[in-house]
């Protein structure tokens, strides 16, 4: 498993401040906030957030499943230290260290699943904040950017970075402001976007 000290690393890749910072510049009472992280993998995100900000409820989700691609992602071979190709093991490690670093968190829960699926245990208008780290195909994409769309609460805002590949990237924010009143924040730089449900 990944050491402790490459995990605080790695979660500062994700310049998550630069969202939570403009949070804090509006006054927004993110203690009350119900956030996610979709597509997560280790949480590195998550982990980084929540040194900024404590919201009631966090939830952490990824399928934790082997897919061949990610053989061909040098961001996981991080996690594998025998230096061959990736199993399901690895990411069954993976969802293990990141439930045991997330344990002392009372307000964080992380769950295996898919996001579609996870996402729709959850009313519509529920979420605050949804970061969004899908890496799947075009079509999939789509469809969970509808359901992110519909449990994002009005005035709620959604989020992501560029670290997944450039279309998937491209394509999340693409197909988010096709909605009317889906705005997005001009404010936040260095690629992550930001975008807010009016």
């Amino acid at each position: 498993m990944i050491p402790y000290q490459d995990y605080k690393y790695k979660s500062t890749l994700i310049p998550i401040n630069l969202i939570t910072d403009y949070f804090k510049s509006l006054n927004l009472n993110t203690d009350d906030f119900i956030t996610t992280e979709i597509g997560a993998f280790g949480g590195y995100t998550s982990y980084r957030m929540l040194h900024y900000i404590t919201p009631k409820e966090h939830y952490i989700n990824d399928t934790y499943e082997f897919y061949d691609k990610w053989n061909h992602l040098k961001n996981f071979g991080t996690w594998n230290r025998s230096g061959g190709n990736l199993t399901n093991k690895d990411f069954d490690d993976v969802y293990k260290y990141t439930k045991n670093i997330f344990s002392e968190y009372n307000n964080v829960k992380v769950v295996k699943g898919y996001a579609q699926d996870f996402l729709n245990e959850f009313p519509d208008n529920y979420f605050d904040f949804i970061f969004s780290g899908i890496n799947v195909e075009p079509n999939l994409l789509t469809n969970i950017m509808k359901i992110v769309y519909d449990k994002t609460k009005i005035g709620g805002y959604i989020g992501g970075y560029p670290l997944i590949t450039s279309p998937t990237y491209h394509k999340t924010v693409k197909t988010l402001l096709k909605y009317p009143n889906v705005k997005r924040i001009s404010k936040i730089k260095n690629n992550i976007f930001l975008l807010k449900k009016v």
